[in-house]
């Protein structure tokens, strides 16, 4: 089965995997300790020490690996920011780990078609040799480990200088090493670097097939001089016409050890060994070679550039990115001023939305932080905001397809890129394609806003600019804004954006449940939805997410999500729990109290743990317990409205009458046995977070479960500490409809 690389990282080949010679006279707490340490990484030991064996006659330049060292090993951070507590015993833990410290300086490792080369080596090992084959699952969990340890360390800079003189696109830049090339330079470089005036390492192939990797590998990594030797007039290069061009990576004066021959049209590459002017060994492709994905992670900040340099503007590139980028800027101004949104994951009780000012906080943002996460996402400070509001009045009330008018520079480029063969029909084709980038580009800066710690952004790993426009056909908000009119609200839910943020953050692997999973982690950055911490729902900004680097750990062990656990049996079913009706008096206060108790942690087979919170409150002699998650919290409070603060001091020494149409709650169920007929529900949690969490729980698993049978669709009032007992009602009664309201 080929093995997919989940990301085409070299920081890998910096990872000096940690032998096993010391073992036999070391047995003992401390070797028992060091392979726990392997194992909760994610990492084998032995899977390791084989990949050790595979590197260990591969030497890794001095400089790369003093800087790779400062980088990865004695980051120069505080040790408070090395953990960030999450959960009970799980923190999010950014510290490099037992597969990277203390063992970096000479073996490191792709990680890519590993187990396919240990199987060729199997086939051909004398029976009675004991060969290296480690299992698929621990490899795969050895990159893992890598990607999470070493994500500090960026290789985007070696990658585009490598590539500055050859004339590749973005494509090309980012490409993955062919099998046959990965293959022999595991075989090959060991020899070139120990006989380096003797042997020579040429490598045939195109400009797509890992030529930057390669050239990263062999110079960068191990110090070897590599020759490039290419056409000027290749049809992916700028020029039209010219000789062939040879660009040197190192001393001029040293022969080169490795050269790569790009051929215009080469779609077998192969490998030589040469002794000056003889060929010693030949590598050719492998019909059963594994496929090598590549996978490159890209920082959030520049982002939205690297995906525009993907439509291979030739001329009039800038001017035409230029413009793309305020066209983009004004499609976000023109989706947020349409954002809506429903209490409901699926979206499927629309929220009609109140006057309060505080209605909609829940479902839009300023237009300030907008205008910081474009710049942010563009890396470009001078973003016009006046031509954005230009381009957002030009655009509003029509579909943001390929319908929209063609902008003058945009037309331009593709005119002078294609030439006189392009018609009317090939244009409108590319205006569909860069329309599309640029309304996928809109949502990721949507999504990216609701970031509460956009500083962080600025390092953030996102997937490679070629694969984002397919993964980000998978979210339904891209989906539905496809087709939109232009006109209508758009209906957001809570896990919109932690979706969005989410999806391009695991590249590929955009197969999780996300009707579960409240944090995810990949390639040592975690991103997790506003509850965590569990404060005051009042507090909890809704639809938010965080973003940090390092990955849950607890105890050691690491795992790459966290998913709420199940809530069977703990649901409560009974009648409404009305303590007070209308005429009768009412105070400020909290009538049945709830804590949060130690929550139930576990691990699944899916990389995950798996969080119970336990919400308990004692009746009578008897301890009640509703289980829930962060995620059920995080929807719990999706499309409430909270108070605006009045000028009165709440206390709970105020006594009310309830008005008709009123009620209070002293029980809080979830599933109810009848149907409320009371306008206006309150419930009395004044004081309790844990309790006004519970009352939140109760009306959202009403709202998801119950109401369709009844009809009873209420909106939902959150009392704000500045906002007095009277004053709350009022504002629900000046809006009108049923409400539920949480004091």
């Amino acid at each position: 089965m080929p093995l997919n690389n989940t990301q085409f990282s070299l920081s890998l080949e910096l990872t000096r995997l940690q032998p096993l010679q010391f073992l036999s006279d070391n047995i003992g707490s401390a070797t028992v300790d060091l392979l726990r340490r392997f194992q909760n990484s994610g990492s084998d030991v032995l899977a390791e020490n084989d990949l050790a064996e595979l590197f260990k006659f591969h030497q890794i330049d001095d400089n790369m690996a003093k800087i790779f060292e400062e980088a990865i090993v004695r980051p120069q951070r505080p040790i408070w920011t090395s953990f960030r507590p999450l959960v009970e015993r799980i923190w999010l833990d950014n510290r490099p780990g037992p597969t990277v410290m203390p063992w970096i300086h000479e073996r490191r490792s792709l990680a890519t078609a590993f187990k396919r080369f240990f199987e060729k080596d199997l086939e051909d090992a004398p029976p009675e040799i004991l060969a290296a084959n480690p299992k698929e699952e621990n490899i795969v969990g050895i990159i893992k480990a890598c990607e999470d340890q070493t994500a500090a360390f960026s290789w985007e800079g070696y990658l585009r200088a490598a590539s500055a003189d050859l004339h590749l696109s973005a494509g090309q830049i980012l490409s993955p090493l062919p099998p046959v090339v990965f293959r022999s330079a595991l075989r090959m470089l060991p020899t070139v670097q120990s006989l380096y005036r003797q042997r020579t390492m040429v490598i045939t192939c195109s400009k797509g097939d890992g030529v930057c990797a390669m050239i990263v590998w062999a110079h960068h990594i191990l110090g070897l001089n590599v020759l490039i030797n290419t056409y000027i007039d290749d049809p992916d290069s700028i020029e039209t016409t010219g000789p062939r061009q040879s660009v040197l990576f190192g001393k001029s004066v040293e022969p080169a050890q490795v050269i790569l021959n790009l051929e215009k049209r080469c779609s077998i590459p192969s490998v030589v060994l040469m002794a000056e002017s003889e060929t010693l060994f030949r590598f050719v492709p492998d019909i059963d070679e594994p496929v090598i994905d590549a996978i490159y992670k890209i920082p959030a900040r520049g982002f939205g550039k690297h995906v525009f340099e993907t439509l291979n503007f030739r001329e009039g590139k800038e001017s035409a990115i230029e413009q793309m980028v305020h066209i983009t800027c004004a499609f976000v101004m023109i989706l947020s001023r349409h954002l809506s949104g429903s209490n409901h994951p699926a979206g499927a009780f629309p929220m009609e939305l109140g006057n309060s000012p505080k209605a909609n906080r829940w479902c839009s943002i300023s237009e300030q932080q907008l205008i910081q996460i474009m710049r942010l996402t563009f890396d470009n400070a001078g973003i016009d905001t006046t031509t954005v509001e230009e381009y957002a009045v030009i655009y509003s009330g029509k579909p943001l397809d390929e319908h929209l008018e063609i902008q003058r520079p945009v037309y331009i480029a593709y005119r002078a890129t294609h030439g006189d063969g392009l018609d009317d029909k090939s244009l409108k084709f590319l205006w569909r394609g860069a329309v599309d980038h640029m309304r996928k580009l809109s949502v990721l800066i949507l999504a990216l806003s609701f970031v509460r710690n956009s500083a962080e952004l600025n390092d953030f790993l996102l997937c490679n600019a070629q694969n984002f426009t397919t993964i980000m056909e998978a979210h339904p908000l891209l989906r539905f804004v496809k087709d939109w009119d232009g006109k209508s609200r758009i209906n957001v839910s809570a896990n919109t954006w932690f979706h969005a943020v989410a999806l391009l953050m695991g590249g590929h692997k955009a197969n999780l449940d996300y009707g579960s999973t409240s944090l995810l982690s990949s390639h040592g950055w975690s991103v997790f939805i506003s509850t965590y911490g569990t404060s005051d729902p009042s507090f909890t900004d809704a639809g938010y997410i965080t973003i940090y680097p390092g990955v849950p750990s607890r105890d050691g062990i690491r795992k790459h999500a966290i998913i709420d656990g199940p809530i069977q049996g703990t649901l409560v079913g009974g009648g409404w729990g009305i303590t007070e009706r209308p005429g009768m008096a009412t105070t400020l206060r909290c009538h049945t109290s709830y804590d949060f108790h130690n929550p139930l942690i576990g691990e699944s087979s899916d990389d995950a743990f798996l969080v119970n919170l336990r919400m308990v409150t004692k009746n009578g002699d008897v301890y009640e317990t509703r289980r829930t998650g962060y995620l059920e919290l995080f929807h719990s409070n999706w499309g409430l409205q909270k108070t605006v603060s009045c000028d009165h001091t709440p206390t709970g020494d105020e006594k009310l009458t309830l008005p008709l149409g009123c009620a209070t709650a002293s029980e809080i169920t979830d599933n109810p046995d009848k149907i409320l007929k009371e306008q206006v529900l309150i419930y009395l949690t004044a004081g309790n977070h844990v309790s006004r969490w519970r009352a939140l729980l109760a009306i959202g698993h009403y709202h998801r479960h119950v109401v369709s049978a009844w009809d009873d669709h209420r909106q939902v009032l959150l009392r704000e500490t500045g906002c007095c007992y009277q004053c709350t009602m009022d504002q629900a009664f000046l809006q009108g409809g049923r409400w539920f309201i949480i004091l």
